[in-house]
């Protein structure tokens, strides 16, 4: 990869499914997509994301391939980027 997995990389939302929990963040390194779950972001209570969010996490690849067609999922929490 060329970039160690243990640095913060930021990403946009591509898509966020409220009624499903997930969605895709384009990570601006250019190393592809990471999927996302509402369980990874930060707060309390209901969280979600909204497309075009700009957000902040460690990252790790999927150990079974894709899923979704991300190869990232967070290694950390998922912190929203204030705009």
């Amino acid at each position: 990869m060329g970039r160690d997995h243990d640095e913060m990389r930021t990403g946009r939302v591509r898509v966020w499914h409220p009624e499903k929990g997930w969605g895709i963040v384009d990570l601006d390194s250019g190393e592809g997509k990471c999927l996302v779950i509402f369980s990874d972001l930060t707060g309390e209570g209901f969280r979600e994301l909204h497309d075009d969010d700009i957000v902040r996490m460690k990252i790790e690849e999927f150990r079974d391939g894709k899923q979704h067609g991300c190869r990232y999922r967070p290694a950390s929490e998922v912190e929203l980027v204030d705009p």
